[in-house]
């Protein structure tokens, strides 16, 4: 990894807390309908298994962003790594949904000159203004450093 380190961690489970509540509440209508112990075991064994799946789905998803580069690592038991060149970079969007609004948190989009994945998202990470003019401003600088005056 090269240059300082400006983000490093995965996405926030805040995205998942609407599934929380879902399987959190699974097994409720089964106590109401069917008051047999073993209908809700099996069900809070389907919400609990529910809720670990959609707990995994974001920590197996990694940022690390420097001011050289940004990498994605993606996966629990096979790993993808993607690298961009934050030299590459040509345009940063912030998407600040309501509901991520309300906990600090947002998507950064990255629009990027590479070849096979020009589009990056970088969903809900914290802090995403303060994100956001970190990258444009280390993109900022490593093109002035190569002489790029194509900026953005």
């Amino acid at each position: 990894m090269s240059g300082n380190l400006i983000f490093d961690g995965p996405p926030s489970q805040m995205l998942n807390l609407h599934k929380y509540i879902l399987y959190s509440s699974f097994p409720i209508p089964i106590v109401i309908f069917a008051p047999a112990w073993e209908y809700f075991l099996l069900t809070t064994a389907i919400a609990a298994l529910g809720a670990l799946w959609a707990y995994l789905e974001v920590v197996s998803v990694h940022y690390t962003i420097t001011t050289k580069e940004i990498i994605v690592r993606k996966g629990l038991f096979s790993r993808r790594n993607d690298y961009f060149d934050i030299k590459r970079l040509r345009d940063v969007i912030l998407l600040q949904p309501f509901f991520l609004r309300l906990f600090g948190l947002g998507n950064v989009e990255l629009i990027t000159s590479d070849a096979t994945d020009p589009q990056l998202l970088l969903i809900g990470v914290p802090e995403p203004e303060y994100l956001v003019r970190l990258i444009r401003s280390a993109a900022e600088k490593e093109l002035k450093e190569a002489g790029n005056i194509q900026l953005f």
